[in-house]
Parts: C-alpha cells; sequence; structure tokens
C-alpha cells in the first residue's frame, strides 16, 4: 500500500531490479491497471504489505490479460487497519533471491515488450498442438506396424502348417497359391491339391467352382445344395469339410477365417455351360438376369484362373472349356455393351 503522493494506493510488486549507483527500480501494478516504475523518491513514508498473491504464468507483466489477472487478484485482498503482518518483515530467503532473479530475467528479456508478442504465443501454442498430433499419429503408426506384423506372424504360421511355405521359402503348393487372386485363394488352392477338381467334365467343373465365387444374399437362410450327380455332391462334401478344417486352423491362429463355400449357383452354373436356354435355367429360381450375369462373369475370371494354374493338364482344359462355354449370349453380350 503506497503512502501518498500521486501513485497513492494499492499496487502489486512485480519485479524489482538494482540499477547503476545502487538505486533500486520496483515494477507495479495499480488497481486500474496502470504500469508504475516506482524508486525511492515514490515513498515519502514507508509501505506497507497488506498481502500476497501468486502472479499468473507465463509471466509477463507487460501483457494486457497478464495485467487483468493480476488487478483481479489483488481486488481479492482486503486492506486490513491493523499492524502490518509479521511476514511483511521477515528476512528474505535464498528462494526469495532465486525468484527474484528469475522474474528480473523475464523482465529485461526483449521479448517481453514485444508488441506481437500474443500472436507469437497464440503459435507457440499452436506449435505445440501440433507436435502433440504428430507424437499421436506416431504412436498409432507403431501400433499399426506392430499389428500388421503380427498379422504376418499368424498368415505365416497357417500357411507353414498347411505346406504353402517351407521357412522362407515357397513349396510347390505355395508358388500354386501365389497365382491365384481371389478372396477365397487358400481354399480355391487346396480345392486344386485336393484333386477335387479332377475327372469332371466343363459343366461339373463349373458348377464346383462357382461354389468359391457364389454368395447367397438376402435376409433368409440359404436353399438346400442341389447337384446333377451323385459325384459332384461327394467332391461338395469334400470341400465342405476342407473348408471347415480350414477356419478352425484360422480361427486358431487368430485370423479372419475365409468365407465357407456357397452351392446355391452350381446348379444355374451347371446347366448354362451345358447349353441350356436363359430362360430354362432362371425359370425357377428367384434370381434376376443381372444377377445372373454378374455371377457368371465371377466364375468365368475364377476359371480361366483354374485354367492357368491346375497342375493336371486335363483339369486345366476343362476348366477353360468351362469359362467359354459360360461366355456366351446375355453374359457375352453384357460384356460387348461394357466396351463401346
Amino acid at each position: 500500500l503506497l503512502p501518498g503522493g500521486k501513485s497513492a494506493g494499492r499496487v502489486v510488486v512485480l519485479s524489482t531490479a538494482r540499477r547503476g549507483g545502487g538505486e533500486v527500480r520496483l515494477g507495479a501494478l495499480t488497481d486500474n491497471r496502470r504500469y508504475l516504475t516506482l524508486s525511492v523518491r515514490d515513498f515519502p513514508a514507508r509501505p506497507r504489505t497488506i498481502g500476497r498473491i501468486d502472479l499468473p504464468t507465463p509471466y509477463m507483466p507487460r501483457n494486457p490479460a497478464f495485467q487483468r489477472e493480476v488487478a483481479q487478484a489483488m481486488g481479492k485482498v482486503g486492506t486490513p487497519d491493523g499492524p502490518p503482518s509479521a511476514r511483511e518483515d521477515r528476512p528474505r530467503t535464498r528462494q526469495d533471491h532465486r525468484v527474484a532473479g528469475m522474474v528480473q530475467a523475464v523482465e529485461d528479456h526483449p521479448v517481453t515488450g514485444c508488441p506481437d508478442l500474443r500472436t507469437h504465443l497464440r503459435a507457440i501454442e499452436r506449435v505445440e498442438r501440433l507436435e502433440k498430433e504428430v507424437r499421436r499419429l506416431e504412436r498409432q503408426v507403431r501400433s499399426c506396424t506392430e499389428s500388421l506384423a503380427r498379422q504376418f506372424d499368424r498368415v505365416l504360421r497357417v500357411l507353414e502348417a498347411w505346406g504353402y511355405v517351407d521357412g522362407w521359402s515357397l513349396t510347390a503348393a505355395g508358388q500354386q497359391l501365389a497365382r491365384i487372386y481371389h478372396e477365397s485363394d487358400l481354399l480355391v488352392a487346396e480345392g486344386l491339391r485336393s484333386e477335387l477338381l479332377d475327372d469332371l467334365d466343363p459343366p461339373a467343373v463349373a458348377a464346383l467352382a462357382s461354389t468359391f465365387t457364389y454368395e447367397t444374399r438376402g435376409p433368409g437362410p440359404a436353399p438346400p445344395a442341389s447337384f446333377p450327380s451323385a459325384k459332384l455332391r461327394r467332391r461338395w462334401s469334400d470341400l465342405e469339410r476342407i473348408a471347415h478344417e480350414l477356419n478352425l486352423a484360422e480361427d486358431d491362429a487368430g485370423l479372419p477365417m475365409t468365407r465357407p463355400p456357397d452351392p446355391g449357383f452350381a446348379d444355374l452354373a451347371h446347366s448354362w455351360a451345358a447349353g441350356d436356354d436363359l430362360a430354362d435355367v432362371i425359370a425357377d429360381e428367384e434370381m434376376s438376369g443381372g444377377d445372373f450375369v454378374r455371377n457368371s462373369k465371377q466364375l468365368i475370371d475364377l476359371l480361366r484362373q483354374l485354367g492357368d494354374v491346375a497342375d493336371a493338364p486335363a483339369t486345366a482344359k476343362s476348366a477353360r472349356d468351362a469359362a467359354d462355354r459360360i461366355f456366351r449370349g446375355v453374359v457375352a453380350a453384357s460384356s460387348v455393351v461394357g466396351t463401346v
């Protein structure tokens, strides 16, 4: 509390400095946020200490926001009429001197008087936010990388257990698998290796291969499997067993399971590859002509791949012949329209 003069009233001492000749200067803030530089001449009598407040951080005595917070804190300090606090005359500790030196260093720093200080502070805050975001993204990338590595190890274990890799080398079956491009590639490769497609005529190859490409849609249960021959039904049963064993191995390794084969298009594929008319093929089926064409094209793509990768020449030829037989009528016409 200043005892008199034009600056009489409450002030908060923000800093102290010793100038040349030993003169002490105080940086102070009044109730109305006026910044003062005080010397001994401004004290006709001894000032009174009426309280202490914690200064805001960061320490920026020339900053309006800083001064506003100081003034608000000062407004909460009373002006007792009693004797000065016992703390008023306590000797200054080493910590007091250290804090005073830090405060003075901040006040003397050229940045304190920068007219663009608030802009710089906002820029620093933005940099800190961006650095935090970069660290978050780095953690996310590390997590994804570790997840991919774990996924790779799991896939490798399954492939090794099923005889497709030996250490870091592909086996003959693995080389065949690498040439198959399909969501159920491992199941397709197992079907080939188990000779399920061998000794079948082109319509039968088309029927069994369609179980890899077709997927029943709609809310209801899939209709019961229908095959034109007992031989084809036995092959289908073997394929179901292999698919089940593969799913167990994938689940045990913590991998997504291969979609099970679906026989819902087998009878249609067999009839179409055998040369039946479209009207007869889909007469009793709940399938539009567009869906029939789409499923046929997917089947043709897989059959052509089987024609390229099958080890048995007769199986490869049957697969190619099946693809040629399906690529006729509306299926072939839709491909011509699509290229116009």
